[in-house]
């Protein structure tokens, strides 16, 4: 009887554990942080599933006038409807495509592009020892970013119809300088310092779009040319679509020891051509291949309308970060002790270093079917002479204290998921003009190819 009892507890036993392990099992996994990857390296399976489709987003800024702009605002139109309603007004020439911008995403993958200028601007000031009635004197300075950022975290949702899509959209440019707020000090007046002044329009918002369909994020203010009678506004209309990924490599035919062969183009061409391509393309098409076909038979032709800034190429190992850089490297200061005596210069005391040219890193991951995830940073950068970071009012005249190096980049920094002997349009940008500034009737058109399974 004393088995029996024994045997009952046994049995019992082992079926409240099996059924607790049955519930644990049971229950949901803890989700993952949606923009957070694993970093290249052992912690990331050369065989870890890669994803199906690239996301594309189209920005285009459209330049309509206000009345029109008011006389669809009374007919309350749909996105759609507003696309429609711009684009007849574009094919008629009384609106036009101002600006654009694009760029290839991976779900839950944060992704910017970015064309700006870095200027210099005064964070801290201090006075003079030797002259407590002159002006004061900077001492730290930071960069201000003008021109166009656009940052955003895409998730799309699991039937593949929307995207709830986190974004932040900066547009900027540098005025030149204002006077200073007045010291409260008898010593000095409003108008013994003038500092740089920026304008800015953004808008930083969540929005759920319709896969394939046109959305109207906002309205910002456009350039007024000079003496117009009518007033223009820019709206920003934002489309997003899929690229699928359907090519997959035998397991035969897979490099040894998963080294990998990509190659990046950099690539300017009018801004009018690619908006041509935009309006003549389907979209996806258009990244998956079809922008790159149309560069090489542009390039076969006389008359070029397209010209390669950069191609570099990295042979690499999947799992473990690569960076080529080809370019000058500009070393400036930062901070300075200012000036002991009256003549004396100001001493330097941090340094910061800029590079130029060329940049291109990236952290790639191949899976067993030959596809690659790739995270990235393409990069263009130039130097563009100097600016006025402040200026003092000395013996009655303006004169620039401070100068320092002007920096334009234009720079995409993401994640896709590349198929064998890919061609990709990861990004479109805008180049810089002689004195560093956007020069929007340009592109700068960034390419990402997968030469790993090319047979030479």
């Amino acid at each position: 009887m004393k088995n029996l009892r024994y045997l009952t507890t046994v049995v019992l036993g082992a079926l409240t554990f099996a059924l607790v392990g049955e519930v644990i099992s049971q229950e949901e996994p803890k989700k993952k942080d949606p923009y957070t990857r694993e970093a290249g390296g052992e912690k990331t399976k050369p065989d870890a599933p890669t994803a199906d489709t690239n996301l594309v987003l189209d920005l285009q800024f459209i330049e309509v006038s206000l009345d029109e702009v008011m006389q669809g605002e009374r007919d309350n139109l749909t996105d759609g409807e507003w696309r429609d309603f711009v684009g007849e007004r574009v094919k008629a020439g009384t609106a036009r495509i101002a600006n654009s911008m694009a760029m290839l995403a991976g779900s839950g993958q944060r992704t910017q592009i970015v064309s700006h200028l870095e200027l210099f601007v005064p964070t801290e000031r201090t006075l003079l020892a030797f002259d407590p009635s002159g002006p004061d004197y900077p001492n730290e300075v930071r960069t201000r970013s003008v021109g166009m950022s656009f940052e955003i975290a895409p998730v799309l949702s699991a039937d593949q119809k929307s995207l709830d899509l986190s974004y932040a959209l900066e547009l900027s440019r540098h005025l030149g300088e204002t006077e200073g707020a007045r010291v409260p000090s008898e010593r000095l007046t409003d108008t013994d310092v003038m500092n740089p002044s920026f304008w800015e329009q953004s808008i930083s918002a969540q929005s759920l779009l319709t896969i394939g369909e046109y959305r109207l994020l906002t309205k910002f203010e456009a350039d007024q040319d000079e003496g117009a009678a009518k007033k223009k506004v820019l709206l920003v209309f934002i489309r997003t679509d899929l690229v699928e990924i359907s090519a997959v490599v035998p397991p035969e035919k897979m490099p040894e020891g998963s080294e990998l062969n990509l190659r990046s183009t950099a690539v300017q061409i009018d801004a009018d051509v690619w908006h041509g391509w935009l309006t003549s393309s389907d979209l996806p098409a258009l990244f998956d291949g079809g922008a790159w076909k149309r560069v090489e038979e542009a390039r076969a032709k006389e008359g070029n309308v397209v010209s390669v800034l950069a191609a570099p190429r990295i042979r690499g190992r999947s799992g473990n970060r690569a960076k080529t850089h080809m370019g000058e490297r500009q070393d400036y200061a930062t901070a300075f002790d200012p000036p002991s005596e009256k003549g004396a210069r100001a001493v330097p005391e941090e340094f910061r270093s800029h590079e130029l040219g060329v940049i291109w890193e990236i952290d790639p991951t191949m899976s067993n079917n030959g596809r690659i995830d790739v995270n990235q940073r393409m990069e263009l950068s130039s130097a563009h002479g100097h600016s006025v970071s402040y200026r003092a009012l000395v013996d009655g005249k303006w004169q620039p204290s401070i100068q320092f190096p002007k920096f334009y980049s234009s720079a995409y920094t993401g994640q896709v998921t590349l198929a064998p002997d890919a061609n990709l349009l990861v990004a479109v940008g805008t180049p810089a003009d002689a004195d560093g500034s956007p020069d929007l009737s340009k592109k700068l058109l960034f390419f990402l190819h997968n030469d790993t399974f090319v047979e030479k």
